[in-house]
């Protein structure tokens, strides 16, 4: 790696996050911000509630130096100040998907560090789809009530 350049990693999360397709971007109305610095990648995206607009949730997911083996570590923040988490702005859908019981919190798609370095160690990282997953957790998040 020549002085300057970026490390494979990160040129590998910033593909697969210019990968989100743009009809789903649309058709959700998702937004989207990603924060770069040295050590970390993240991915925030604001999604809101198919039913109720007025729903809206922040999706984090930050990418670190272990990708693509290791999945980015999921959370949910306050939509109006991105610094604040907690489990206040997380999705509730008892226990479906959002496992806010468990500790940490994870979500339970495949995609997810949850997922793969938490609750299915078996199933290989490297095969999940960043469009999957941010389809299947706006899915579960407008079936709820």
């Amino acid at each position: 790696m020549v002085a300057g350049d970026k490390p494979e990693w990160h040129a590998k999360a910033l593909a697969e996050i210019a990968s989100i397709k743009q009809h789903f971007i649309e058709k959700y109305g998702w937004q989207i911000k990603v924060v770069e610095n040295t050590d970390l990648i993240t991915l925030y995206m604001r999604l809101q509630h198919i039913r109720h607009p007025e729903r809206v949730h922040m999706l984090r997911l930050a990418y670190g130096p272990g990708f693509p083996e290791e999945r980015p570590r999921e959370g949910f923040v306050n939509p109006n100040d991105l610094e604040q988490e907690g489990l206040e702005y997380w999705i509730d859908d008892s226990e479906g998907a959002f496992k806010l019981k468990h500790n940490p919190a994870v979500i339970c798609l495949e995609g997810t560090w949850g997922f793969h370095h938490v609750l299915h160690r078996d199933r290989d990282p490297r095969h999940a789809s960043l469009n999957k997953l941010l389809l299947e957790i706006q899915q579960c998040f407008d079936r709820t009530p």
